[in-house]
């Protein structure tokens, strides 16, 4: 297997502008660099593995790996990176394993985390939160909303519906449930991706 290139790393304090501007001014800017930011949806297929996708994109964040714990999603191939790697741990355990080493490790741009279903502890959370600190990474971490909010360390949560949209680009509806430091919480938007 060839090495992975170098990284591409985020070194800012400063928001980092996901390049669509309602969502940016509803974040304070874009959302926070080297960090955890848990994107929800109600049910499967909502849109959360085509916003994460498209932002780790934006922000060009190479190389990305997907931890596919339910090993379900279907991947929207056009907007697939072609530095993406795809890895499908067997466990809760190994999922958060792989993505905590993901997290702290200097060839990786950033890190989506699809354990959708699986109950987190805030304590394994705030471990997935320190990695991505620690490593300058930027963590995106995708679950299922259950009606209610879940306890969460994510300084952001983003919740997204597929809205219907002729032609060929998708368009989310993205609600910021929580923007820890920023103004925009409960603030709703669309994008086109």
């Amino acid at each position: 297997m060839p090495p992975l290139p170098p990284a591409t790393h985020l070194h800012l304090a400063a928001p980092l502008g996901t390049g669509w501007p309602e969502l940016d001014r509803a974040l304070g800017g874009g959302v926070p660099p080297a960090d955890l930011v848990e994107i929800t949806s109600e049910r499967a297929g909502q849109g959360e593995l085509t916003l994460a996708l498209a932002l780790a994109q934006r922000l060009d964040l190479a190389p990305l790996l997907l931890i596919d714990l339910e090993d379900d999603l279907l991947l929207p191939t056009a907007r697939w990176p072609h530095d993406a790697v795809r890895l499908r741990p067997r466990s809760l355990a190994e999922a958060l394993e792989v993505t905590e080493r993901a997290l702290r490790c200097a060839g990786v741009g950033a890190a989506v985390a699809c354990l959708e279903d699986a109950a987190l502890r805030r304590a394994q959370q705030v471990r997935l939160r320190q990695a991505a600190r620690a490593g300058q990474t930027l963590a995106l971490l995708l679950r299922r909303s259950r009606g209610g909010e879940r306890a969460s360390a994510a300084p952001v949560r983003l919740r997204v519906a597929r809205l219907a949209c002729p032609g060929r680009r998708e368009r989310l509806a993205v609600t910021v449930e929580r923007a820890r430091g920023f103004v925009g919480a409960g603030a709703a938007v669309q994008v086109e991706v």
